[in-house]
């Protein structure tokens, strides 16, 4: 597989940096399950990728965009569609419950999984 783009992720949050990782999903339960991937996150707003606008390093053909807020709240803030000319999707969803942000250094690196509990960040990562 093509290594794939990464979601973009801005950081207000004091304390944690996360330079040099990228994004690449959300995530709930158990994220040994699925591969390391658990299982999706239930968003309330979806994408709405461009049909038969096709490339192989963003195969699902949207980034998403995410605030950590200062408070430690996630938000999804976007989508953008970069290979077509659909301009970009503004939202503002709180993620909420507990989950996960799937983050790597690379596409092919390994994994290191944030934990957001009762809908807060919890800036000490699971590797």
């Amino acid at each position: 597989m093509t290594d794939q783009i990464s979601d973009k992720l801005s950081v207000e949050y004091p304390g944690l940096s996360l330079e040099g990782w990228r994004l690449y999903g959300v995530i709930t339960g158990d994220p040994a399950r699925n591969y390391g991937w658990g299982e999706p996150y239930p968003f309330r707003h979806k994408p709405s990728p461009p049909e038969n606008v096709q490339c192989s390093a963003l195969w699902r053909g949207y980034v998403a965009s995410y605030q950590l807020a200062a408070d430690g709240r996630l938000w999804l803030t976007g989508f953008e569609y970069p290979f077509s000319h659909v301009p970009p999707q503004a939202v503002s969803e709180p993620l909420e419950g507990d989950f996960f942000l799937v983050l790597k250094m690379h596409f092919r690196a390994r994994r290191m999984y944030l934990p957001f509990v009762a809908s807060r960040g919890a800036p000490d990562p699971a590797k």
